[in-house]
């Protein structure tokens, strides 16, 4: 197993990006639950969620500031798991009508502060 692949590998974003990303956790959650989850994403979306939501939230209830600088760590394989997810996400908004976000520019925004901030080869597939 490649050493990018066993450690936890921090990321730090503002607290409106997190909630970006639990949004995202939340629909990838959705269709792999419509689908019956054939590829197990479930649990590595709901880590990546849980995640996104400590780094979002003081307490249950009580969000932090969207301008809040906060960091998360996960393995290396559900921050790939996570641009992916983004990436996908991106792409369906590029074909959506008009709306709150029809190009998929805040998606690939995410991607790219995830991404600078991860190793060199973490984003290769095994």
């Amino acid at each position: 197993m490649p050493a990018a692949e066993s450690s936890r590998l921090s990321v730090t974003l503002p607290v409106e990006d997190w909630l970006s990303l639990m949004g995202v956790m939340d629909n990838e959650i959705s269709t792999a639950v419509e689908d019956g989850d054939p590829e197990n994403i479930v649990p590595v979306a709901n880590r990546v969620r849980k995640a996104a939501a400590a780094s979002a939230y003081e307490t249950e209830t009580r969000q932090l500031p969207h301008d809040r600088l906060t960091s998360a760590e996960l393995p290396a394989t559900d921050w790939r798991y996570a641009v992916l997810a983004l990436a996908d996400w991106a792409d369906i908004g590029d074909g959506m009508t008009p709306g709150v976000d029809p190009d998929g520019s805040q998606e690939r925004e995410l991607m790219a502060a995830i991404t600078t901030q991860l190793p060199d080869g973490t984003m290769d597939a095994d």
